[in-house]
């Protein structure tokens, strides 16, 4: 794997980590976009 502007090892096990195992709040996130991105407004 290659490091990305230096970051160690531990970076990328840590963000491999995190993507495998969502928050149920992130869960509930993407369960909504992936059912409604046309009706997801962001910002003002």
């Amino acid at each position: 794997m290659s490091m990305f502007y230096g970051a160690s090892n531990l970076i990328f096990e840590n963000a491999k980590a995190l993507r495998n195992n969502p928050t149920h709040a992130e869960l509930i996130m993407w369960g909504y976009l992936k059912t409604s991105p046309l009706e997801v407004k962001v910002g003002n």
